[in-house]
């Protein structure tokens, strides 16, 4: 990223060096722009071409682990803690947080603004029995430049390969704000990534199946963008375009401005992600998944009408469609990979118009029951129903709940609905979505929080 171009927004400037290790903290909580290093020095998201080629961390030269060469070893001082061994299965989390502030640890690793990795800490080192985590620190701005990104994601690769009991990284929330901005590129508003998080359970048959919101939300994530796919070394995700306008999204109705809002978070009636963190296909509108969310429930429910059984022939053949209505937790067993028969047939049934429009009539009646969820916490406004409609697509509404009760005790609609997008941002590591939408997607998608919402009423 340049630093002299002035259409380039303000927060994405350098900023200037300061020596205060005091204001460290204020400064990555409240800014999320500001970095320091472990000598209390603030640094910038700094241009590539100070890069030094030697140590150079790519994409297409990833790290080969924690023995890579390129991994600088930084000798303790006198003055560095007591270290303790620790064996391969004591090593459980990975921790990634943005810069140093006062009263740090040591980290493990530190990645530099120049995307170089030094070992501060060997991994297999402990400051006390309750430390469990290998911990990365990075010296980054607003952003990551592709270095500090390519050794960051090599990394954490490298941590995992070595201690196969660590879970995934988890960043802290200034850190995934960066990771957030990165992802989204220059300029443009970033919105989280996000782990399904409900659990649709063990159905008994179709047509229980789905006749309450129990806890069966828990879909798919946002989906990454072609760039980001490739980067990732991952299969771009599929999309074709829609008609709107026949598929009958209506603007004028809150209920459908809902569901554009987290459509728009999530992906539109043609959108495949093929790898939705390992859970498999996520589909569709609402991105229903495939292994841990509603994608046999979708496709149930679409077998389980005269013109979607036809459809289903047609597309996957007599056979396939027989059995998705008989036993639909088969589809969770069904490889679907861009290329393959599977995957050309996904490809052609996501362009259906009834498919398309069962996505949109589902996504209705989840906004509706959300809306009933919702009253039971005292939100009523467009805009509160909308950000808790998109909270329970993702956590499920028994996952939601802990996030829901943030707003019991308050009176104002908006505060009430900022402090679950609070709760989220506090206690998830991809909160930031929902800071997202009360920044700007409800007022994008002329929500307000002083008009009570009346559901499938309105549409009347």
């Amino acid at each position: 990223m340049t630093t002299d171009n002035p259409s380039v927004p303000p927060s994405d400037q350098p900023i200037l060096h300061v020596v205060h290790h005091h204001e460290a903290h204020d400064a990555i909580l409240h800014a999320s722009q500001h970095a320091y290093d472990h000598t209390g020095t603030n640094v910038a998201n700094v241009g590539e071409h100070h890069h030094h080629s030697d140590r150079a961390i790519t994409a297409s030269d990833p790290l080969k682990g924690l023995d890579d060469p390129r991994i600088e070893k930084v000798p303790h001082g006198k003055n560095s803690p007591h270290l303790e061994h620790r064996d391969k299965n004591d090593v459980t989390e990975t921790h990634v947080r943005l810069g140093h502030k006062p009263g740090d640890p040591d980290p493990n690793y530190i990645i530099d603004h120049h995307g170089h990795v030094k070992e501060l800490r060997a991994p297999d080192t402990k400051l006390n029995g309750a430390d469990h985590a290998v911990t990365i620190e990075v010296e980054a701005g607003s952003r990551l430049n592709k270095h500090q990104q390519a050794a960051l994601d090599g990394l954490e690769k490298a941590v995992k390969k070595e201690y196969p009991k660590s879970k995934d990284a988890d960043a802290t929330p200034e850190m995934q704000q960066v990771l957030d901005r990165t992802a989204a590129g220059p300029g443009i508003p970033s919105v989280a990534p996000h782990l399904r998080g409900g659990n649709v359970g063990m159905p008994h048959g179709p047509k229980d199946w789905g006749s309450h919101a129990g806890d069966r939300g828990g879909n798919g994530g946002r989906v990454p963008s072609a760039a980001e796919a490739r980067a990732r070394h991952e299969d771009v995700p599929y999309s074709a375009p829609v008609d709107y306008g026949k598929l009958g999204l209506d603007r004028n109705v809150p209920r459908d401005r809902i569901a554009a809002m987290i459509s728009s978070n999530e992906g539109s009636p043609t959108t495949i992600n093929w790898n939705d963190n390992g859970a498999g296909v996520s589909v569709g509108m609402f991105q229903a998944n495939q292994k841990r969310g509603e994608l046999p429930k979708l496709f149930s429910d679409f077998a389980n009408t005269p013109q979607g059984f036809a459809t289903l022939e047609k597309v996957f053949g007599e056979q396939m469609a027989e059995q998705i209505r008989a036993n639909p937790e088969m589809v969770r067993g069904l490889n679907f990979r861009p290329g393959n028969q599977l995957g050309q047939e996904l490809e052609q049934l996501v362009q259906d118009p009834t498919f398309q429009e069962l996505q949109l009539n589902q996504l209705r009646s989840k906004i509706d029951e959300a809306s009933q969820i919702a009253k039971q916490h005292g939100v009523t406004s467009e805009a509160g129903v909308a950000l808790v409609a998109d909270v329970i697509n993702q956590f499920g509404e028994g996952g939601a709940n802990g996030f829901l009760r943030a707003a019991d005790g308050i009176t104002d609609q908006e505060e009430k609905a900022r402090a679950i997008a609070r709760s989220v941002q506090n206690h998830s590591r991809y909160g930031g979505r929902y800071a997202a939408d009360m920044n700007g997607k409800v007022a994008q998608n002329s929500l307000s929080f002083h008009n009570d919402y009346h559901g499938g009423a309105e549409d009347a």
